[in-house]
């Protein structure tokens, strides 16, 4: 019965992310264990509709199924200092390491990103019982350059547009 314990007490641990090969139709990872434990070649599964490729370094767990490790998977994958924290309680937040973070708080969607590209092979609608509002130091319509929009106090200094 010993042998059987110790299995239990092995299947479940810490491990660290040391490679990641995200090229084939599952993510296979790298890691390091207890002491001078090495992994490769390791599945880590990824819920349905989101995919992620953790950077070298991050904390995880590796869950050795029966004890064995050459059944071995490792689960989540998270760097210190890049999660955000402080998020209220129902929030949810999807983030890279360089900083881009969408938020969902409430009712509310915030996306922060060095740049925001919305790519779309239909049409793109915005709706509003309220009010849109764009703030930047100037808004290009149809493509980047064109001509100033004509407005009642007459051409626009920030709002161009191509004809």
């Amino acid at each position: 019965m010993t042998g059987y314990y110790d299995g239990q007490r092995g299947m479940l641990r810490r491990a660290t992310l040391v490679s990641v090969d995200d090229a084939g139709t599952q993510q296979m990872v790298g890691a390091r264990g207890l002491k001078s434990e090495a992994f490769e070649r390791v599945h880590r599964p990824q819920p349905h509709g989101f995919t992620s490729v953790p950077p070298s370094g991050s904390e995880g767990l590796l869950l050795s199924l029966g004890g064995r490790s050459d059944r071995a998977l490792f689960l989540g994958g998270e760097q210190a200092g890049t999660r955000p924290a402080g998020l209220a309680a129902g929030a949810t937040a999807i983030y890279d390491a360089s900083g881009a973070i969408v938020s969902l708080v409430e009712k509310n969607i915030r996306v922060v990103a060095a740049k925001l590209d919305i790519v779309g092979e239909a049409d793109i609608t915005i709706t509003s019982t309220a009010r849109v509002t764009v703030t930047a130091p100037r808004v290009d319509l149809g493509a980047a350059g064109g001509v100033p929009v004509v407005t009642v106090a007459g051409p626009s200094s920030k709002v161009f547009a191509v004809l």
